[in-house]
């Protein structure tokens, strides 16, 4: 056995000793016992989610949406206000209003798309945040305003029909603005302010209905409005968590999907030359067989050994002779196609697995690999090392099953060897 071999023997075997798995000890994501460095301890608790940047950001996207959301449909509430107010409002003032309601709305529109294309930078996002709460509190007076406009209150109906639309703007304002206490604040304050001096500057019987409707408004709505963010808030924080334990399994699996290629890697190939083994070869064997049984293709094979190999590991020792074998493994890769399969068969033989070739294909083949190996050292310390080989080719016939094959291989191989060596047969 090659001092690779011996040393990987070693290491699991030391490694066993100690209650270690050696091969889940090298997975990506395990400790050194085997067990997956994502899996919870016993007993562990998940802690609550803390609010974070991620948080902040989805709550400022929903604001922003929100927002912007309200902008595009506010129309509704304004028109409907001037339709209340076209007979006792005059034509001036209500114009008037309209166009500072479009205004106040056009502004806050244009932070809200501020604030969503700087959703993702924190100072840019906490700036325009600060912002948000005084535009929506002009806003919100802005509206208002439209309680006390002279002429207003000339029909109580009329009156009450403005204040209710109002109500619903307030109502509306708590859902789009709930992600955010302070803009919420802003906007119901400016709502209730022209409401609430009304009552001291009106005169006759609404005067404290109005002061006291104003009041019990804006006490409501921070009502609705704190549950509503309480509720924003647990879906947005439910939301990040589940991102982030999707995001933590994602990367598991990409772990654990990299430790399977590694672990399918290690059973394949041989840890030294990293050509495949014996059992993944005789896998792409017995496949080739049944392709040819289905669709008739034709290959072969080629057992190749090196010539006096025993002579170099005793005059240079195993760790030469390893170089060695590395560097022929090398240069038998470089001829082959990717079709083609290369195998370590033992200390110093590989057997190739060439497709789609007839006879001639196979010889002359076999003669390239042979040429490339004998023309050129393979290793250069600590001195020039240069090896011959001797192979044997079967092609696949139909009586042939895939150890027969591998045995004619090795017969025209041993032959090859008792004629003189660095030759190739093909078995007949």
């Amino acid at each position: 056995m090659n001092s690779a071999g011996k040393g990987v023997l070693s290491a699991a075997t030391a490694a066993r000793a100690d209650g270690e798995n050696p091969l889940m000890s090298k997975m990506p994501g395990a400790d050194p016992q085997g067990a997956p460095a994502f899996a919870p301890a016993a007993g562990a608790m998940i802690e609550p989610v803390e609010r974070s940047e991620a948080i902040e950001r989805k709550l400022g996207r929903r604001l922003a949406i929100c927002e912007l959301g309200a902008v595009r449909t506010s129309f509704f509430g304004y028109g409907l206000q001037a339709l209340i107010l076209r007979d006792v409002v005059a034509p001036r003032i209500l114009l008037a209003w309209v166009a500072g309601v479009l205004l106040c709305e056009s502004l806050n529109g244009l932070l809200a798309r501020r604030l969503l294309d700087a959703i993702n930078q924190p100072a840019a996002r906490a700036r325009l945040l600060r912002l948000m709460p005084f535009s929506l509190f002009v806003s919100g007076l802005v509206w208002g305003l439209v309680a006390v406009l002279p002429g207003s209150a000339a029909s109580p109906w009329l009156h009450a029909m403005t204040l209710l639309v109002l109500a619903v703007v307030a109502l509306f304002g708590a859902n789009n603005l709930g992600a955010r206490r302070s803009c919420l604040f802003g906007y119901t304050a400016g709502l209730a302010l022209p409401l609430f001096a009304g009552a001291f500057l009106l005169r006759g019987e609404l005067a404290v209905e109005l002061g006291v409707a104003s009041l019990t408004m804006v006490a409501m709505v921070q009502a609705y409005g704190e549950l509503t963010r309480r509720l924003i808030e647990r879906d947005v924080r439910g939301r990040v968590a589940t991102e982030t334990m999707a995001g933590e399994l994602r990367r598991s699996n990409e772990e654990l999907t990299l430790a399977m290629e590694q672990l399918h890697r290690v059973a394949a190939c041989d840890p030294l030359t990293q050509c495949l083994n014996r059992r993944a070869f005789m896998e792409k064997l017995e496949f080739e067989l049944a392709r040819r049984t289905r669709y008739g293709t034709t290959f072969g094979v080629i057992l190749l050994d090196l010539d006096r190999f025993k002579a170099i590991n005793d005059r240079h020792g195993h760790d030469v002779g390893d170089r060695v074998l590395v560097a022929v493994a090398e240069c038998l890769r470089g001829q082959l196609r990717p079709i083609d399969s290369l195998a370590r068969w033992g200390g110093e033989e590989f057997l190739c697995l060439i497709a789609h070739v007839d006879e001639h294909d196979l010889i002359a083949k076999a003669e390239d690999l042979r040429n490339m190996v004998s023309q050129s050292p393979m290793v250069f310390t600590p001195e020039e090392i240069c090896v011959t080989a001797s192979l044997g080719a079967a092609i696949c016939r139909p009586d042939r099953s895939a150890l027969e094959l591998i045995a004619l291989a090795d017969r025209a191989m041993y032959k090859a060897k008792g004629n003189g060596r660095n030759q190739v047969l093909l078995a007949g």
